[in-house]
Formats: structure tokens, sequence, C-alpha cells
């Protein structure tokens, strides 16, 4: 999710249609599911922008525990490399500045920890009797 206005009222109607579609799974199924391994990440993040910050507490505040610990900035790896359909590890050589290379690029590597913590998460709760979908 972005912390851009327009995005996140158009996330929000993702989240409605989300939530109606798992209630008709749920409706079928012998068994209830929750959906632990289901996150939040914030990405484009912009801190140069002046909802930024209004909107990341809104977001914070509305989706609670579900937001990622992590935030993927908005940089020129990112868009540069969704042209070609990569991702910023399949950089060989950047052309940019080294720093907004390594800035994103840690940006997802701690995204990638904090998604491997959450699904370990949530497969610990499972095998200590939790129901996972």
């Amino acid at each position: 999710m972005t912390t851009n206005m327009l995005d996140m009222a158009s996330s929000a109607q993702f989240w409605n249609l989300f939530s109606e579609l798992a209630e008709g799974i749920a409706k079928n199924q012998a068994k209830p599911k929750t959906y632990e391994f289901v996150n939040i990440l914030l990405s484009k993040v912009n801190n140069n922008e002046s909802t930024t910050k209004a909107v990341r507490e809104w977001i914070q505040t509305v989706y609670g525990g579900r937001v990622l610990p992590v935030e993927i900035p908005m940089t020129t790896v990112a868009s540069s490399q969704v042209n070609q359909f990569a991702t910023a590890f399949d950089i060989t050589k950047y052309e940019g500045d080294a720093r907004t290379y390594k800035r994103a690029r840690e940006a997802y590597e701690n995204m990638a920890l904090a998604v491997e913590e959450s699904i370990g998460l949530a497969w610990e709760r499972q095998l200590k009797g939790s129901i996972l979908l």
C-alpha cells in the first residue's frame, strides 16, 4: 500500500472486496480459516510529500499489527527496473547514485526478512493448534 491519498482510498476498496471473498470462502469451509499471513507493506514511500506522515499514521491506526515494520521508499531503482520486468536484485551495475541503490536494496532485504518472519510465526501458531489457510 502506498502512502498516497488516492492509492489509499483504492486499497480500502480492495480490502472490502478481499473481506467479502474471504467471508464467501469461509461459508463453504468445514473449518474456520484465518489469514494471519496477510499484512500491509508500505511502498513507494515519499517522505518529501506533505501527506505521507498523515497517511502513514492513518494506515497504522486502521491496520495496526498488520502493517509490516519496514517500508519501501520511492526510488528511481524500483521504477527503472519495473520497465524491464526486473527487481532491484537483478541489477548488476546501477547507473545512478550508489546511496540510492543501497537504500532501496536494504529496504527490499528488510521486507523479505519481515515477510519470512511473519510466515514463520504463522506456521508456528498453526503447529500449536491454530488453523491457517
